[in-house]
């Protein structure tokens, strides 16, 4: 793989000077998600399967689900190298990563860089024939060699690096692509302004009117802003009774503000703490020489 070197220790240097987050959303191995210090990723990395690269609000690398095996597709396109690709070592599925030498932040305001950005990811995602509707915000654990293997240049790049990807649209093979499709849209950044309101509204709210109310104006108000409006009744609905459903999970403390049921802490401290530390010097032993597995014969 010459074309796509493959990333050795570097890739936690990489990981520490172009991860701008100093807390992650996580996914660990047991499934369960949730947020950590950088600095427990780089140390532990094994116990994750996924880790944060990009926010709702800003975007530092271009990311690309693709649910097939064919890695090098980038090259029938004259697409650069990706900065980090993560395989899965059991199905070949894998993760694209196109590292950004300046952070891009996604907001109502800045609607030109927005909607630019969403021009490239659309022709890229169809060149590498990846899944559009990727939310782009956790990938799988380049830092986890465990559970796959890790190639790369670890280069960044400029959106002006891709700009062919917007200009062979002869190569898209006909297929349409809508704007309103891709994580970058207005359709998907109103959807989670709006979830992040109803969470905090559902909390204090016992009225589904007044809920709704609240994210409908709020809707209403952000479309006003653009020439070209969108539909909001059906994202306002959507988001509305999800909201209600769960606001008692939100009373409770159980429902983080990223969407996710955050893990049952049914131990007490005493006892987390013992498990902690059984773990600890589990994951001691492993290393040490006087492991079976780490003896050479």
């Amino acid at each position: 793989m010459s074309v796509l070197p493959q990333i050795g220790s570097e890739i936690f240097t990489f990981f520490e000077q172009n991860n701008n987050f100093e807390t992650l959303q996580v996914r660990k191995k047991s499934g369960i998600y949730g947020k950590v210090n950088k600095s427990s990723i780089l140390k532990y990395p094994q116990r994750y399967t996924g880790i944060q690269v990009n926010s709702s609000c800003y975007i530092n690398a271009l990311a690309f689900d693709c649910d097939h095996e064919d890695i090098f597709r980038f090259l029938d396109f004259n697409m650069p190298s990706p900065s980090v690709t993560s395989i899965n070592k059991h199905n070949g599925k894998h993760h694209h990563l196109y590292y950004l030498k300046d952070s891009i932040p996604l907001d109502y305001a800045n609607i030109k860089t927005s909607r630019y950005l969403a021009d490239i990811y659309n022709g890229m995602a169809t060149n590498l024939e990846a899944d559009r509707s990727y939310s782009t915000i956790i990938t799988k654990n380049f830092m986890n060699p465990s559970g796959f293997k890790i190639y790369g240049n670890l280069k960044r790049y400029c959106l002006s690096d891709f700009s062919e990807s917007i200009k062979k649209k002869s190569q898209w093979n006909n297929q349409l692509i809508r704007d309103e499709d891709t994580f970058f849209s207005r359709h998907i950044k109103l959807f989670n302004d709006l979830r992040y309101r109803g969470y905090s509204i559902a909390k204090k709210c016992d009225r589904y009117d007044l809920l709704y109310s609240e994210l409908n104006n709020f809707a209403n108000i952000v479309n006003e802003k653009f020439e070209n409006k969108i539909k909001v009744k059906h994202i306002v609905n959507n988001v509305a009774n999800f909201c209600w459903e769960n606001r008692l999970n939100f009373n409770n403390k159980r429902w983080n503000w990223d969407g996710y049921i955050k893990q049952d802490k049914e131990l007490s401290f005493k006892n987390r703490s013992i498990k902690q530390t059984i773990r600890r010097r589990k994951e001691m032993l492993d290393k040490s020489p006087l492991n079976f597995k780490n003896i050479n014969l």
